[in-house]
């Protein structure tokens, strides 16, 4: 009897050890599954954060200057609004004169490189200020916590900058443009009514 039930126990001892290895084993394959599976995640993740940043870039930024375009605008328009502090925000809405002119007398290429020479020109003076590339040749510029006297000197300074010539493939040009300025919040509080 006692040997009877050893040899049952031993049988049983076998039998579960086989059954625990089996168990491990499937188990050992599932990880590893998974662990590719996560991997594989983990790979599509950064694709889609890839993805989106680029699209993010192609929605917010000018493609000829890569500046920010007017739905970058908006959103830091919007920022200042929504952010309920005394911040006074100077907006300089700056628009080539006869831009069409250079497109249509030298091409589309020569009227790009322009634009980014112009583009160039305001980073030029971009330490306290944003910069925006609204169309072709549409820009604006906010200042933060300045008077109305202060955006009027500093759109006077960006004009007389802008009138120095330019080359561009060859060909000199002396860009002219004409500004409007508006205030935050005094002349509005929405972007179209700054910009109107």
């Amino acid at each position: 009897m006692i040997l009877t039930v050893l040899v049952v126990g031993a049988a049983l001892v076998t039998l579960m050890q086989f059954v625990i290895r089996k168990k491990k084993k499937k188990l050992n394959t599932s990880m590893r599954r998974i662990e590719t599976t996560n991997f594989e995640l983990e790979a599509k993740n950064a694709e889609l954060k890839a993805k989106y940043n680029e699209i993010h870039t192609l929605a917010y930024t000018n493609a000829v200057t890569g500046l920010p375009n007017k739905l970058s605008f908006k959103e830091n328009v919007k920022g200042v609004s929504g952010a309920k502090t005394d911040t006074q925000m100077a907006i300089l809405y700056m628009d080539m004169d006869n831009f069409k002119d250079v497109n249509d007398t030298y091409g589309h290429d020569t009227g790009d490189h322009l634009l980014r020479a112009v583009a160039d020109s305001l980073r030029g003076r971009a330490a306290s200020q944003n910069i925006y590339n609204f169309g072709a040749d549409e820009f604006v510029l906010t200042l933060l916590d300045v008077t109305m006297e202060q955006a009027m000197a500093e759109g006077q300074r960006i004009l007389r900058e802008l009138e120095k010539p330019i080359c561009v493939n060859g060909n000199i040009f002396h860009v002219t443009a004409s500004m409007g300025i508006s205030s935050y919040p005094q002349h509005g509080t929405t972007c179209d009514e700054l910009l109107k």
